[in-house]
């Protein structure tokens, strides 16, 4: 870090610098955490300080507490400061600092928790997108859902390059009827196509909603279908359905249930505790 030697507003600090340095430029997107001294919208005049010792409502002493500073800027105000957050300091978690003439280090522990899901049955948006809103015919099957909201039928089947696939799901009594859903993730986890509500379902779903159609452009990869619901289901206790699918091959799409009722999103929490650690050189 360069600065200049600002004492008047940490009159206990070793040393106390107005900042017009920021840290280096290999920080980036894959690092977790950086001592950023830039300023933004809100946070003025950035500061840099390390102070041995601060007791705290004459009860709570703290050592070796390296920490950044900054005036505040609103809408409603300008507040001066500087305002003070702790970047470190012995005996807690933020870890400890060590200063050796103008060199000082510093090191602390951070948790990272992260949230996965298990099976993994999400996508990313690719490219655009083709809806159908027409019920199609094609190669005929059929499939229950649970009538639980975080569940589904997997399926998956055949394209056939520069072929459009089409794809239908139909209600098949009115004692099962509900309100089916579905989309489509290719081989590259593209967003392939969606659908919720196309066309009049054969037997309407307790609250009246309609059946899905879709139709995309093959790349002669094998796809993912998920089809699952959103309403109770009929008298019965379960959603049964009709599916059609019309990859353009005479042979047939060659459709498999792979997962009947999956749990399309169980969240798996972890946790990974990332010591972070840095250094700056002080020039006056």
């Amino acid at each position: 870090f360069t600065g200049t030697e600002d004492a008047s507003v940490c009159p206990d600090c070793v040393f106390n610098f107005d900042v017009t340095a920021t840290t280096a430029d290999e920080v980036g997107p894959d690092c977790y955490f950086a001592l950023s001294l830039l300023e933004n919208d809100v946070q003025k005049n950035p500061q840099f300080a390390f102070e041995e010792e601060y007791t705290f409502n004459g009860n709570h002493t703290y050592y070796n507490i390296l920490k950044i500073g900054s005036s505040l800027e609103y809408t409603y105000g300008y507040y001066a400061g500087p305002y003070w957050q702790p970047v470190a300091f012995d005996g807690s978690e933020y870890g400890s600092v060590t200063v050796n003439g103008n060199e000082v280090s510093w090191t602390f522990d951070q948790l990272e928790e992260t949230t996965d899901y298990e099976p993994s049955y999400y996508y990313q948006f690719c490219d655009a997108l083709s809806y159908a809103y027409f019920s199609y015919p094609g190669n005929a099957y059929e499939g229950d859902w649970s009538c639980d909201d975080n569940e589904g039928d997997v399926w998956t089947f055949d394209t056939v390059l520069g072929n459009t696939t089409t794809v239908s799901v139909d209600t098949l009594a009115a004692s099962t009827a509900f309100d089916p859903a579905m989309y489509v993730i290719g081989a590259d986890t593209c967003l392939d196509a969606r659908a919720d509500d196309s066309f009049e379902c054969a037997f309407p779903p307790p609250d009246g909603f309609s059946c899905p159609a879709l139709a995309f452009e093959g790349d002669g990869n094998p796809v993912t279908l998920i089809v699952y619901g959103f309403t109770d289901c009929g008298s019965d206790g379960i959603g049964a359905y009709d599916l059609q699918i019309n990859n353009g091959d005479e042979g047939g799409s060659g459709a498999v249930l792979l997962h009947d009722n999956v749990i399309l999103s169980t969240p798996v929490s972890s946790a990974d505790v990332i010591t972070v650690s840095g250094s700056a050189t002080i020039a006056e």
